[in-house]
């Protein structure tokens, strides 16, 4: 997303949590409200160093506020981006990070960002309704969460997967060669899925094709992720990863990995973690 998001303007998200960066006379302000309600930026990449920038503008901090600036002197002086895992990012001025208010800290507690996508097909009446099922008061009140900062075991909407920050393609399944794949968002073939808590863990499931497993593979002779309505013996479970609303899924010893290859994807299996895909999960806007 770093690179579709140095052409095409996209919002801004903290992971997990109901909050909108937005620009308001030029400040940089963080609102609690839905993602989607915020402002678009881009990002610049000026030799290794990736900067922030609104409607072709640079960001600065001036009297410990974050400002969209018309002139700049030295790169220095810039609000720039700082990889942190996978698609999630700090923002940094100078030696010291930006926290969720977009105030200057040290070391504690930096807000994680990640680039998103969002085009929504509602109404203005449905997003409204969307955007009243937050509870702003309690910002880390679930174990299992949205990226957009939902309850995935309790609420009403479905939800959809998406792998490691790429917000543009989601989880669609091929029954006939039972494959999974990830999919451009656009195709109306997306998944929209559930989320279980059972006594193995938080399952996947799917109405039109159920569980999502493990199952042998004999012309493959190796072990694959399926969905299936026929058993109920080897499911998949969301193991947290490092970042709130990320994780990896899980069996047993073996963890989820998508491979992208020039024009699909395959999920294979693999036991090394520090290869796994991280996913995160969207609710049905």
């Amino acid at each position: 997303m770093y690179l579709y998001a140095q052409t095409n303007p996209c919002l801004l998200m903290a992971p997990g949590y109901p909050k909108a960066m937005a620009v308001v006379n030029s400040r940089v302000v963080v609102r609690d409200s839905h993602f989607s309600t915020g402002a678009r930026f881009v990002n610049e990449r000026i030799g290794n160093t990736y900067f922030l920038k609104f409607k072709g503008k640079y960001i600065s901090i001036i009297n410990g506020s974050a400002v969209v600036v018309d002139d700049i002197n030295r790169l220095t002086e810039l609000v720039y981006i700082e990889p942190y895992e996978n698609s999630v990012f700090h923002l940094k001025y100078k030696n010291d990070y930006l926290n969720i208010y977009m105030n200057l800290v040290i070391l504690e507690c930096p807000i994680r960002l990640q680039w998103a996508s969002f085009d929504s097909a509602l109404s203005n009446c449905e997003m409204e309704r969307y955007y009243n099922s937050y509870d702003f008061l309690g910002l880390s009140q679930f174990d299992y969460i949205s990226i957009d900062g939902l309850d995935i075991l309790t609420c009403e909407y479905s939800f959809y997967l998406i792998c490691d920050g790429d917000f543009n393609k989601q989880l669609d399944y091929n029954k006939g060669d039972q494959l999974l794949e990830f999919i451009s968002f656009g195709c109306k073939s997306r998944i929209p899925l559930k989320f279980i808590d059972t006594d193995e863990g938080v399952c996947i499931y799917s109405d039109e094709f159920g569980y999502l497993q493990v199952e042998y593979n004999r012309e493959w002779e190796t072990y694959m992720p399926v969905f299936s309505r026929d058993s109920f013996e080897c499911p998949l479970i969301l193991e947290q990863a490092e970042t709130y609303s990320s994780y990896y899924l899980k069996y047993k010893s073996m963890y989820v990995r998508v491979v992208n290859q020039e024009f699909y994807t395959c999920t294979i299996l693999t036991q090394n973690i520090e290869k796994a895909s991280v996913f995160q999960i969207m609710s049905d806007y």
